[in-house]
């Protein structure tokens, strides 16, 4: 009895599969389509698209990947991007890759978000500029127009759609540094040591000194010179927080933590989803400055 209802039910499951092997996947009707490179970029330009509807955006770069700056591009990378109108870039000297993805795919639109924007001088000596513009209220709120921008020149009978969008956000973030900087205004110790020169940009927000930097790059140990350096630095300066990245290893920070006495205190770069791929720029900003301000002994 048992073999028969399984051979009855393998049947169905044949006949099931012949009648919906020959139907092919819902096409795609998006009016535009829209990659970004990594998380960064892909946040910024959910907030500028919003709800408009009929434009599909795709994020390129797993989770896993962190900062683009030594990123190869793989084969679902070049599947992902052959089905898209434009790939939006951090740019900035964030993605290595810009110049062989432009010479192999030249019929792809390719967009720096930084593009005529300022940045800051790398702290790290690594790099002649600090390429994680996002970090800055300003730089976000450029990068933001210069996607609206893109997009626009794209999806013409939606650039005024994308530009309010832009506006909007933008509103929304300065507001939000401008509150959190009169929560910092008078803080004792604007001294601070950082994981990676990311947070470097929201150190100039908001008038902090950055005294220290953990680590030339996020994936890479510092030698024990480089630990030396800012346990000293930590020390001199008085420096009671040190800014480890939710995103990466902090056992740096831990060592220094130990010699030193100063608190770890995790924020987020914002270069991978963490525990809400779903949460927004300002959500993960304003988490940001909360913890900073509590961190520095800001108002509450």
């Amino acid at each position: 009895m048992i073999r028969t209802v399984l051979s009855f039910a393998l049947v169905i499951l044949l006949l099931f599969s012949a009648c919906t092997a020959g139907r092919s996947a819902p096409a795609d009707t998006s009016r535009l389509r829209v990659a970004t490179s990594f998380y960064p970029v892909w946040l910024l330009t959910r907030a500028v698209v919003g709800d408009t509807e009929g434009v599909r955006v795709t994020n390129m770069a797993p989770a896993a990947a962190g900062c683009l700056h030594d990123y190869a591009l793989t084969m679902n990378d070049l599947k992902l991007l052959e089905d898209a109108d434009v790939l939006i870039l951090c740019g900035g000297g964030m993605e290595s890759f810009a110049e062989q993805l432009a010479a192999s795919q030249p019929n792809l639109k390719l967009a720096e978000a930084s593009e005529n924007l300022t940045q800051l001088p790398s702290v790290t000596g690594e790099t002649e500029y600090n390429a994680h513009l996002w970090m800055s209220t300003d730089g976000a709120c450029g990068m933001a127009a210069n996607i609206a921008h893109t997009l626009g020149e794209l999806d013409p009978a939606y650039a005024d759609v994308y530009e309010k969008n832009a506006v909007e956000f933008s509103g929304k973030l300065r507001a939000l540094r401008d509150e959190t900087a009169a929560r910092l205004k008078d803080i004792p110790v604007r001294d601070i040591v950082i994981f990676h020169e990311s947070f470097a940009y929201v150190a100039a927000d908001y008038d902090l000194n950055v005294v220290g930097v953990i680590a030339k790059e996020p994936n890479e140990e510092p030698t024990a010179q480089e630990l030396n350096t800012v346990i000293a630095a930590v020390k001199k300066y008085g420096v009671t927080a040190l800014f480890a990245d939710a995103q990466y290893d902090d056992r740096a920070a831990q060592t220094i933590a130990l010699e030193t006495g100063a608190k770890i205190v995790t924020v987020h770069s914002l270069v991978s989803p963490g525990e809400n791929d779903l949460a927004d720029f300002l959500t993960l900003t304003k988490a940001n400055c909360d913890v900073l301000v509590r961190a520095l002994g800001g108002k509450d």
